[in-house]
C-alpha cells in the first residue's frame, strides 16, 4: 500500500465497516498506519472495541473516528 501524498484534512478518506474485531479491525489500523483518514464503523461503537480502538489510534497518532451509524 503506497501512503497517501496529503495529511490531515487533506489526507484519502476510506469507508470501512465490521471494525470490532477480525479483517475489518486490521484493515482500520492498516489503513489509519498508511495516513488514510479512517471512519472505522461498528455495530456498537460505545462498547470496548470501539474504545480500544480509539485508545491505538490516539496512541499512534492516527486519525481514526469511530462513527455512530
Amino acid at each position: 500500500m503506497t501512503p497517501p501524498p496529503a495529511a490531515g484534512d487533506a489526507a484519502p478518506v476510506v469507508l470501512i465497516t465490521g471494525c470490532s474485531s477480525g479483517f475489518g479491525r486490521l484493515a482500520a489500523a492498516r489503513f489509519a498506519r498508511a495516513g488514510y483518514r479512517v471512519f472505522a464503523s461498528m455495530r456498537r461503537p460505545d462498547a470496548e472495541t470501539g474504545a480500544s480502538l480509539r485508545a491505538e489510534a490516539e496512541r499512534e497518532g492516527w486519525t481514526l473516528t469511530t462513527p455512530a451509524l
